[in-house]
């Protein structure tokens, strides 16, 4: 893994996270990214659940996408960030209605005014990407504070976090109000983090 001198807040971590991301040539990501899909599409079939919320990749994260095709009696729910709130907001759509590049330059579902949303708490699963995880869960995002203002009433047990095994235990500082993942996934499997 790259190394920064002597990392110590979330932004040394960040940059340490995004460069180790960087190294990873073309070939071993789309590696990668197969197992990680081979582990989740094992996973989905054993376990049944009918709603998930998942993401749309972009070059920091784990593409997980083609999944939503395989599986079309489980609804999946994609983050869209609310414009008009003035707190990091999320809602949850369905990409029924189509895909559109949102304010960071991140996919996300086209919204109708007749799109149903889904409150978190009420999602089997919740399939967060991050930068980073600690050991115990912890979650580094971009620093935006959107998952970690959104997913608070979701149990940890079922919030699983998709994660380069190369950026996965990093000892960055956390905060309370930081999202906590209760399993990770990964391209060598899928684990419990220590609590």
């Amino acid at each position: 893994m790259t190394s920064t001198p002597d990392p110590i807040s979330k932004s040394d971590f960040r940059i340490l996270a995004k460069n180790t991301i960087l190294e990873i040539d073309s070939a071993k990501r789309k590696k990668i990214e197969l197992s990680v899909q081979s582990h989740l599409r094992t996973f989905l079939k054993a376990k049944s659940p009918e709603t998930i919320i998942a993401y749309r990749s972009d070059r920091w994260e784990i593409d997980i996408f083609p999944l939503v095709a395989e599986f079309p009696n489980i609804n999946f729910f994609f983050p869209k960030i609310d414009t008009k709130s003035k707190s990091p907001r999320l809602k949850f759509l369905s990409g029924d209605f189509g895909w559109e590049k949102g304010n960071f330059g991140l996919w996300e579902p086209c919204e109708r005014v007749d799109s149903e949303g889904l409150d978190p708490k009420f999602a089997d699963l919740v399939f967060l990407p991050g930068l980073a995880f600690h050991e115990k869960g912890y979650r580094l995002g971009r620093g935006k504070g959107y998952y970690d203002q959104n997913l608070q009433e979701v149990p940890r047990s079922s919030i699983y976090g998709v994660i380069w095994e190369s950026c996965k235990h990093l000892d960055f500082p956390f905060e309370a109000h930081d999202i906590r993942a209760g399993v990770y996934i990964s391209e060598l499997g899928i684990h419990g983090f220590l609590d």
